[in-house]
């Protein structure tokens, strides 16, 4: 279990950003807890909750780039059934892992 890296932080907070009505979200970015996910080393990340009963609720945002090496990138941020972060699934084309988010 860590904190969000600044990186993945502002990353998160740019797709709540461009989503009014999930807006209210933003204030857990700055004491969430997550944990990496086995996926490969893509970047995908849950966030601990003390919600023992929780499942994923629905999508909140997704993005889509281009990682360094030209690879396509798929990110989607999911809220779980009591509305509050539960995932931000990230899926690389080819399975390799994540480089970079972007900085934008």
């Amino acid at each position: 279990m860590r904190k969000l890296t600044l990186i993945e932080l502002e990353f998160i907070k740019k797709m709540i950003e461009c989503c009014a009505e999930y807006k209210f979200l933003l204030p857990q970015l700055n004491q969430a807890n997550v944990e990496e996910m086995s996926d490969g080393g893509m970047g995908s990340l849950l966030f601990c909750s003390l919600d023992s009963d929780r499942s994923i609720g629905r999508e909140v945002a997704r993005k889509y780039f281009l990682d360094e090496d030209g690879i396509a990138v798929s990110v989607v941020l999911n809220i779980d059934n009591y509305g509050n972060l539960y995932e931000l699934d990230v899926w690389k084309a080819d399975f390799s892992e994540l480089i970079s988010f972007p900085r934008e």
